[in-house]
């Protein structure tokens, strides 16, 4: 591919007329003149490496996800999918999107500047002018630490984490199925619309969850309180342990059960 320097020039001037026949039939003639140049200039910003913000010099302690029917695992330091990804650093905060890439061939609204890239969508959905196409099925984050919040916007996906954090807390909007390798909690935070979580058998201390919609919880144990809010049909089954208190908010005909 061939790139400009994001500026394109033209110029021209207007020729002398010569011809001694029509000069005959002037009543005088014209000076010899020489028209001013017109310049139009195009002004491209394209960028020839990974555009996004990607230090990753801080513990990532937390993932925001916008991903569509998206399978992503992480373990240890790498992330990987059977998608195409984006990501991004801000602080201890990774951002993973999926790669929306369209080809292009044309910059500019004058002059004649012609250029071969892509347009990529970032994570706020801005538009992003490169080169090339940077599409990565995985990605090894150096610092990735244990995950303490995750998010997840979407549809269709599945989500596979390990190496959480002790406290760790979720936010998941959209029909998805995140599952969670068997893991101690000291505190565990759920929050979903629509979406299945399973827990493999892992075992919390606390537990505070709102599920709404089709949203569950499977194959989580809790040892000493739970705090659950229900708003659906479904029926949530939540393995405790004696002596385990609860505060249970249902709003509509689902249930609850503690076993």
């Amino acid at each position: 591919m061939q790139y400009t320097d994001g500026t394109t020039t033209i110029n021209y001037q207007h020729k002398q007329i010569e011809s001694d026949a029509i000069r005959s039939n002037l009543y005088y003639d014209f000076p010899a003149y020489k028209e001013p140049e017109v310049v139009i200039s195009d002004f491209v910003t394209l960028k020839k490496e990974y555009p996004f913000n990607l230090p990753l010099d801080n513990k990532i302690t937390e993932v925001e996800f916008k991903l569509d029917k998206t399978n992503i695992d992480i373990t240890g330091n790498r992330i990987s999918a059977n998608k195409a990804i984006f990501i991004e650093a801000h602080g201890s905060v990774l951002r993973v999107w999926n790669s929306q890439v369209t080809p292009h061939n044309v910059l500019g609204t004058q002059g004649n500047t012609y250029v071969d890239g892509y347009d990529i969508l970032d994570f706020d959905n801005n538009m992003v002018k490169c080169a090339f196409t940077f599409n990565r099925y995985f990605w090894d984050i150096p610092y990735i630490g244990s995950l303490k919040r995750i998010l997840l916007n979407g549809n269709g996906n599945d989500l596979i984490l390990n190496d959480l954090d002790k406290n760790a807390a979720f936010r998941v909007l959209g029909k998805n199925k995140v599952y969670v390798g068997q893991t101690t909690f000291d505190s565990l935070t759920i929050g979903t619309t629509n979406s299945t979580f399973n827990f493999l058998d892992s075992v919390c201390d606390t537990l505070s969850a709102n599920v709404r919609g089709t949203g569950n919880i499977q194959n989580l144990t809790v040892k000493t309180y739970a705090n659950v809010t229900l708003i659906g049909s479904q029926q949530l089954l939540i393995k405790k342990m004696e002596g385990m208190l609860q505060d249970t908010v249902i709003n509509g005909p689902g249930k609850i059960v503690f076993y």
